[in-house]
């Protein structure tokens, strides 16, 4: 009975899953710790991990710890019907717990274009795109080796 109990739940929470199509895959991921304030005035930084995931074909530079905060966000609010719960849960995670809220894309949701994305205000979101300008590089006389990759040095 545990058994058949066990198939029947697995296969329900399964039929609830949705796919979804993946715009890139990444290759290179750049970890970066941010030491910020919002002030002058704030006495102590926040600290937070920024991450640049870089595709074949895009680019997106995000705060870890918001996007911890809104996996966690989504769970409690799914888990728990009660109102209390998730304004506690939102009022635990003021501030420097929750990370910088800006996401930056680059060639995302259409190639040529930077897209930049901040919460204004809980649920409230703010988006900004602009065309990526073009430049022109030249290569110029010098070169090295960064993390194993041969570059050559390059003018605009």
């Amino acid at each position: 009975m545990k058994i058949l109990f066990s198939l029947l739940t697995f296969c329900l929470f399964a039929s609830c899953v949705h796919s979804q199509e993946a715009v890139d895959t990444v290759s290179v991921r750049v970890q970066y710790r941010a030491l910020y304030k919002h002030t002058q005035e704030q006495k102590e930084a926040y600290d937070d991990i920024n991450l640049l995931d870089i595709g074949r074909h895009s680019s997106r530079f995000y705060s870890q710890r918001f996007e911890q905060f809104l996996y966690q966000r989504d769970s409690v609010k799914s888990v728990n019907t009660d109102p209390m719960s998730y304004l506690q849960f939102l009022a635990n995670t003021f501030g420097s717990k929750k990370g910088r809220e800006y996401e930056v894309y680059k060639h995302i949701p259409q190639r040529g274009t930077l897209t930049y994305t901040d919460v204004v205000h809980n649920d409230f979101s703010f988006c900004y795109e602009e065309s990526i300008p073009t430049f022109s590089w030249e290569l110029a006389e010098g070169d090295t080796i960064i993390i194993g990759y041969p570059c050559h040095k390059a003018v605009c």
